[in-house]
């Protein structure tokens, strides 16, 4: 088997690093800190920029327009970056109520640019599987697919889109699915158990060109390469004991960059940091999301106050 080390990228210390996207028209990366509702970029250039939304965001996308769409606290919403470093949310779909102690978490676009991302409860209780899976179309109607999840993550889709991959990552299922995967529809259907018995949890997730399946190994610091057969033939050792997702970038698209998260506040070196890794892999580049001109967004920005920060992937 194939071993990678990570090597550390950017010291930012996030409380929950996540969703990492790739601009290859900028040749920049975005990433989260979800409990504190940051967008941040790392430039071309190495510098890093920082923009705070009103509410927590879950994921991030890019979308065909050349801005941001996001999952947050309430439902999807385009982002619009602003000059004083704060992020604009104006709501496509909302989808849960201010309050109902519910939020969205990992997402991604499927090869057509429709978003997908999944609720999850503020504090999961095994005993509560509320979360839902949404896809939202291009006329901006967000549509539950799937339930039962604790701890949404893991969403990727295979080269020509007819399989769709999820996880759970909550400690009491440990679990990725796959589904077959209309591309036309965009329905799931047939769901099955791709992996339950891996190292750490199965947190964030991205696709290679040869199909193969990276999942983040949160609990065990490390990046995993699973064949379609559901294989580990390559991994790449973080410094860290809880990643939380990774993308493919750079000119060739044979950088994995890494998130990570502080584990139950306690401050730890490199915890939280950025990192990355070159491998032997091709990424595949990733759709941008597409919303009809039908659905414009709405005059009045979200706005709510932001919880306590605390760890949740």
């Amino acid at each position: 088997m194939l071993s990678i080390k990570a090597q550390p990228l950017a010291q930012v210390g996030n409380a929950t690093g996540e969703s990492p996207v790739w601009d290859e028209a900028s040749g920049a990366l975005y990433w989260l800190d979800i409990p504190h509702g940051l967008i941040q970029q790392l430039a071309a250039d190495g510098t890093i920029r920082r923009w705070t939304a009103p509410m927590m965001i879950g994921s991030i996308v890019l979308a065909a327009t050349g801005r941001l769409l996001a999952a947050t606290a309430q439902g999807f919403a385009r982002v619009t970056l602003h000059d004083d470093g704060t992020a604009g949310l104006d709501p496509v779909a909302d989808v849960l109520a201010p309050g109902s102690g519910m939020r969205f978490n990992d997402g991604a676009c499927d090869r057509q640019g429709r978003f997908w991302s999944g609720t999850m409860r503020l504090s999961p209780d095994p005993t509560r599987p509320e979360g839902m899976l949404y896809r939202l179309g291009a006329d901006g109607t967000a549509t539950p697919q799937a339930k039962g999840l604790l701890t949404q993550n893991g969403l990727a889709w295979s080269p020509d889109g007819r399989v769709m991959y999820l996880s759970d990552s909550h400690p009491a299922v440990r679990t990725i699915w796959t589904f077959d995967f209309d591309p036309e529809s965009g329905t799931p259907s047939n769901r099955e158990v791709f992996g339950n018995d891996l190292p750490g949890r199965p947190d964030g997730a991205a696709m290679d060109a040869d199909g193969c399946y990276w999942t983040a190994a949160t609990d065990a610091g490390k990046i995993l390469r699973l064949t379609p057969a559901g294989r580990i033939d390559a991994e790449i050792t973080v410094p860290v004991r809880n990643p939380t997702n990774l993308c493919f970038g750079g000119p060739d698209l044979q950088t994995i960059f890494i998130t990570s998260l502080q584990p139950g506040g306690a401050v730890l070196p490199g915890a939280g940091d950025l990192f990355s890794a070159q491998v032997p892999f091709k990424g595949m580049p990733e759709p941008r999301a597409v919303l009809s001109s039908k659905t414009p967004p709405p005059d009045e920005m979200v706005s709510a106050r932001l919880p306590p920060p605390a760890n949740w992937s």
